[in-house]
């Protein structure tokens, strides 16, 4: 619903960037140096004068009042998910909790079988790009972690400085 009438003229304007925006939603991304769309619209706002640029104005501000409120949905939605993730995230502890404590790790119906699992995890800490070229990727300096852990887990011995701390992390899965 409009509060004011753009016209004829920019009615059509709008069709036009109407369809740009429903090429847009369709995953097709338009041209932005289209050069027909920009010739027809200049042709329109010409043959029409000032006050058609006055009107354009006006459509611009209700397609920014669109914009701002599709960005505040788009926060809305985005704290939503944000806050659906966390309830997963403790949803799952939970049940690796009652798993652990109760089922020995593991449940298995006729539907599913759900289990904890224990990851190895590695932490490379006190590698230098300049002591220790090797181990980093280039440009920029970046370790390669898995060149540490294969000398590590080799029983080789590391550099001076170079330490590999062994830890576990535990997930929570299911198969269907």
């Amino acid at each position: 619903m409009r509060v004011f009438d753009i016209g004829p003229l920019l009615e059509q304007i709008e069709t036009f960037l109407s369809a740009e925006a429903e090429a847009i939603q369709q995953g097709i991304e338009p041209d932005p140096n289209d050069i027909k769309l920009r010739n027809e619209i200049t042709e329109l706002l010409v043959q029409e004068g000032p006050s058609a640029v006055e009107r354009f104005w006006d459509l611009i501000d209700m397609t920014q009042g669109d914009v701002n409120l599709l960005s505040e949905r788009i926060k809305e939605l985005r704290a939503r998910k944000d806050a659906r993730e966390r309830a997963v995230e403790r949803m799952k502890g939970v049940l690796q909790d009652l798993l652990n404590r109760h089922f020995e790790g593991k449940i298995k119906t006729a539907t599913l079988t759900t289990w904890t699992q224990k990851t190895t995890t590695y932490e490379v800490s006190g590698a230098d790009p300049q002591a220790h070229p090797q181990f980093f990727k280039v440009p920029p300096p970046e370790l390669k972690k898995s060149l540490v852990l294969d000398q590590y887990k080799a029983g080789l011995p590391l550099p001076k400085g170079v330490e590999v701390t062994e830890g576990w992390s535990e997930s929570v899965r299911v198969k269907r």
